[in-house]
């Protein structure tokens, strides 16, 4: 039984469609694969920085007097870090006629306005390209030598430099000088 050209050219066709049907599937789980990967490094990464910064604060918390200088990696995605102080009766960040006083550090103060409003505490905030906020977390008593309180560090290389001074029961953070 001999095959005609017509039909294995019908054949072919049939087999290059298939080829193609399934490269396109493998690129596309693929891409959709090591984006997941790609997104849940930068989680790891997220929750490595807050592990570090509360370990930080919790072993200069109990040392009354201690003063450190931190130099605390940054996840890839933030460029920028801002602590408030829950305790603090100094002037909010609206009183502070602070250049960088856009919507998102509006946002900021708001997380931590008004006492009989209840919020979830949180005084570390992960700021990244083009100021859009990342994420947020609560790191433990952290107080700050400023007239402000917020602290807003920008990220130096993948950075940020920290001067940490134990008070007993808390920290008081500073921009390293």
């Amino acid at each position: 039984m001999k095959l005609s050209k017509k039909s294995m050219m019908v054949g072919q066709i049939f087999i290059y469609s298939l080829s193609l049907i399934v490269v396109g599937l493998i690129l596309v789980f693929g891409y959709k694969i090591i984006m997941e990967f790609l997104v849940n490094s930068n989680t790891v990464e997220q929750l490595q920085f807050e592990k570090n910064v509360k370990s930080m604060v919790r072993s200069y918390s109990s040392e009354w007097g201690s003063v450190g200088y931190k130099k605390l990696v940054a996840p890839s995605s933030v460029k920028e870090i801002c602590f408030t102080d829950y305790n603090s009766q100094a002037m909010t960040l609206t009183d502070c006629n602070d250049p960088t006083n856009t919507d998102f550090y509006l946002f900021i103060e708001d997380s931590y306005g008004d006492p009989s409003i209840p919020r979830e505490k949180k005084n570390l905030f992960l700021i990244g390209a083009s100021s859009n906020f990342i994420e947020s977390y609560y790191v433990g008593n952290v107080s700050l030598g400023a007239a402000c309180n917020y602290l807003c560090v920008k990220s130096e290389r993948g950075a940020f430099s920290l001067k940490i001074v134990g008070k007993g029961d808390h920290v008081e953070l500073a921009e390293k000088p």
